[in-house]
């Protein structure tokens, strides 16, 4: 079971109060609290379930919004988004899609939710159990792509950016790194140098993820000595069995 289950909501209303009495019924451990950094801050080592309820009010809180993603991918947190369509895509811009592990429309079944939240965290027991790839990128469709080809076997962690990926580096162990070699504002050269000068990072493999197939290219990222490197051309099937052959390799 979740260790806590918190509901980020921008007011009180009976929906969210029915909401969490349904939760509290079925044993789980909930608080429900305001869109606000120093209420996130409380509760940023506790949650294993962070439930937004989607609201225009809510939605106007883009720093404590962000703040928010921050900590989910910092604690390895599960995301559920619960709101309308259009929320749902205002949403999305403030948090990337692939964060969020499942989004349930209004009109709410609370039936639905209770479902949703027991397949959520059966989900969580198997992923644990796998090893554990971070994937960044900050190209959101090709972040989701990778995700969806990689998920059913591996636990995926997807992150936008590299000052991302290091925040949850600093509390969690992965497996393998694939990282965009070709970002903005900090490139993947600098996101690998900064991963193998940390001591509790050093040893993870790295494959670099990128566009540019030209000899150039790929002998400037391989002067920089990752573990591999991948095309963002490759099928979903290539790329896993290029990961499984790794991990093989390694007795893994």
């Amino acid at each position: 079971m979740f260790r806590s289950v918190v509901i980020v909501r921008s007011r009180e209303t009976f929906l969210v109060s029915t909401l969490e009495d349904h939760l509290t019924e079925a044993h789980y451990n909930v608080e429900a609290i305001f869109p606000d950094i120093d209420e996130i801050k409380r509760f940023s080592n506790l949650p294993s379930l962070v439930i937004v309820y989607g609201s225009e009010e809510l939605l106007r809180e883009k720093k404590a919004l962000l703040y928010l993603k921050d900590q989910v991918i910092e604690d390895g947190d599960v995301l559920l988004f619960i709101g309308s369509l259009e929320e749902r895509n205002e949403f999305y811009h403030i948090v990337p899609e692939p964060m969020v592990r499942k989004t349930l429309l209004r009109p709410l079944n609370l039936r639905e939710l209770l479902h949703s939240v027991k397949l959520l965290e059966d989900e969580q027991k198997v992923e644990d159990e796998r090893k554990r790839i971070l994937v960044v990128d900050d190209d959101g469709m090709y972040l989701r792509t990778v995700q969806n080809w990689l998920s059913e076997k591996y636990n995926v962690t997807p992150v936008n950016s590299g000052a991302a990926a290091l925040s949850f580096l600093s509390k969690h162990d992965v497996d393998l790194i694939l990282l965009d070699y070709e970002m903005p504002v900090v490139d993947g050269s600098t996101v690998l140098e900064m991963i193998r000068s940390e001591a509790y990072t050093e040893d993870i493999p790295v494959f670099f993820l990128t566009g540019k197939s030209d000899k150039k290219t790929v002998m400037k990222l391989l002067d920089l000595k990752p573990d591999g490197y991948l095309l963002k051309s490759m099928s979903g099937f290539k790329i896993l069995n290029a990961i499984a052959e790794f991990f093989e390799k390694r007795g893994q």
